[in-house]
């Protein structure tokens, strides 16, 4: 029987809710499928395998302790996007201490095995152990997204005496990944008992300023008040990263070395410290951080200019001027009797259409383009030129020349729309990638004219042909320290690179852009993409997908008007 059929009947067998399956019967069918998924070869079959799966978590029917332990037995040797996408449904699902043991468990398994019970390498198990990590710290963000929120929602993630007692020794653990697993879960679970050894724990990572930015933000989410002198020192380091970790934290502290260290953020030359002050300013929700607020906006650059609106909408409940250029006049007056809006109000009134007239931005397939230091990532792959896309029916608009034709060739017309409109003070690049990545510049460069004409020409002359390398470009892209922004176009799953899997990619920008938040928004073509949705959600991006047709048959230059 095939993959997908045998799928297909074990999730038959499932009963409904209020008749549970017994457990030899449950153990029956999952053991019928997980056998079947070792004889299966074709991604799509596995793809399909783990969508039915999660469907079967999330319906109730299985005994759930024996569904975990099946699950965590297995972690070795299955596919990683099966069996920890269930386990992630599962501990969003019910916060199951198995399920969090059982991943802490795997991410110190010596060797993982592949589908016909290989070991694998070195290289494939390490990345392994990096799904694992990411698994852990979406669950743990998606716990304190629920914690933060206006009311708070239902807890996520609950933790047991005993893993918050395993949880709190993972803390002092060797292994870094391991302290950065237990912080996350602990932070995004909001323990109490964890703050002191957090603390403690701070003082021992100076060679190892990721581990301790992640530790900074897991107190942070705990209790600021409780660690203040901790996380101010850390928001006065030399350590960028760990700045950026402690430093929007400031903003739950009313104390005047905070006040004064977000105030110092807020005109520093880098603009990750300063995205950041905004950050702890969005928190902060008073008289002072309305007044950097307000006194940043004119002298900012476009992407901060775009956070300080956020900030402003958000703090006053959008009850400012809708022209910008009158903003200053209106906080003299309106900053004498100041009070913040509730929070939650902001959502309300832009329902209601309330917004903030800002001199018109340039487009770049539909995306308002908020930056003046930008990258921009080009899909080159052979599929680019075997389809058809047309922006009249895509939603985008009918923007630039070319409306309709190849999707390297619509590209290509967009990015050279774009382009030109850029100020002559705009920083840009252009990063091309099929099976290779292929940068114009190894830096931003500025748009004077002979750069934007000799940027056109390299655009002009790319073909489609080859794979989908989507790790190394974006690796490329975040290289440079002052991209802000980054508009980055796929039609395909990742086929070479560093990293493969969807979810070690993902972990990868996880490493590297968790704290600094370069923007990443995301255009799939074609089928809807979750590697392409998740990229911009982690960066507070946006995502686009456009829908693809056959080729259209060529009567002349295609799509021109």
């Amino acid at each position: 029987m095939p993959a997908v059929s045998l799928l297909a009947a074990c999730c038959l067998r499932a009963p409904a809710q209020d008749a549970p399956q017994p457990v030899a019967a449950w153990r029956k069918s999952a053991d019928e499928v997980f056998d079947d998924m070792r004889r299966t070869v074709r991604k799509r079959d596995l793809l399909a395998f783990e969508k039915q799966l999660a469907a079967l978590v999330r319906s109730g029917a299985e005994p759930r302790a024996e569904f975990v332990k099946e699950l965590v037995a297995r972690l070795g040797s299955t596919p990683p996007g099966v069996a920890l996408n269930a386990l992630v449904e599962r501990l969003v699902q019910d916060g199951g201490a198995e399920a969090v043991l059982g991943v802490f468990e795997a991410l110190s398994t010596p060797i993982f095995k592949d589908l016909a019970s290989r070991e694998l390498g070195e290289k494939e198990t390490e990345s392994r152990r990096r799904i694992l990590e990411y698994y852990l710290v979406r669950l743990a963000d998606r716990a304190w997204a629920a914690r933060s929120a206006e009311p708070p929602a239902e807890a996520l993630l609950k933790l047991s005496p005993e893993l918050e007692e395993r949880l709190l020794r993972e803390v002092g653990a060797e292994e870094t990944r391991r302290i950065r697993c237990a912080a996350y879960l602990l932070g995004g679970a909001g323990s109490k008992r964890a703050l002191q050894g957090l603390i403690q724990t701070v003082d021992k990572l100076e060679k190892f300023p990721l581990t301790k930015a992640v530790v900074l933000e897991a107190i942070g989410r705990i209790d600021p008040e409780g660690a203040a002198q901790t996380l101010e020192a850390a928001a006065a380091t030399r350590s960028e990263q760990v700045r950026l970790a402690a430093l929007p934290a400031l903003g739950y502290l009313k104390s005047q070395t905070s006040e004064d260290l977000i105030k110092g953020a807020s005109d520093n030359a880098r603009w990750t410290i300063r995205r950041a002050a905004i950050e702890a300013c969005r928190l902060r929700r008073d008289l002072e951080a309305m007044d950097v607020l307000m006194a940043r906006f004119p002298k900012e650059t476009p992407r901060l200019q775009y956070d300080i609106i956020q900030a402003v909408f958000d703090i006053t409940g959008g009850a400012v001027p809708p022209d910008h250029k009158e903003w200053a006049r209106w906080w003299k007056k309106a900053r004498l009797g100041f009070r913040p809006a509730p929070r939650g109000k902001q959502a309300e009134d832009v329902a209601k259409g309330k917004t903030v007239v800002v001199a018109a931005r340039p487009l770049y397939f539909g995306f308002e383009v908020w930056s003046s230091q930008l990258a921009i990532v080009l899909d080159v792959s052979g599929s680019m030129a075997s389809s058809n896309l047309s922006l009249g029916t895509s939603g985008v608009g009918m923007t630039g020349t070319l409306k309709e034709g190849a999707p390297i060739d619509v590209a290509k017309d967009q990015i050279a729309r774009l382009v030109k409109s850029f100020p002559a003070r705009t920083l840009f690049n252009v990063i091309a990638y099929n099976s290779q990545v292929k940068a114009f510049k190894e830096a931003l460069f500025p748009a004077s004219k002979p750069n934007v004409q000799t940027a056109l020409k390299f655009v002009e002359a790319l073909k489609a042909e080859g794979g989908t390398n989507i790790n190394d470009s974006l690796m490329a892209a975040l290289k440079d320290q002052d991209v802000d922004t980054i508009f980055y176009l796929s039609d395909g799953e990742p086929t070479d690179g560093q990293r493969v899997h969807p979810d070690d990619i993902l972990e990868g920008m996880l490493q590297l852009n968790r704290f600094r938040k370069t923007r990443i928004n995301t255009i799939q073509l074609g089928e809807d993409q979750e590697l392409m949705r998740h990229l911009a959600e982690m960066s507070d991006g946006k995502y686009k997908l456009l829908e693809v047709g056959e080729k259209a048959k060529k009567a002349g230059p295609q799509g021109k008007k």
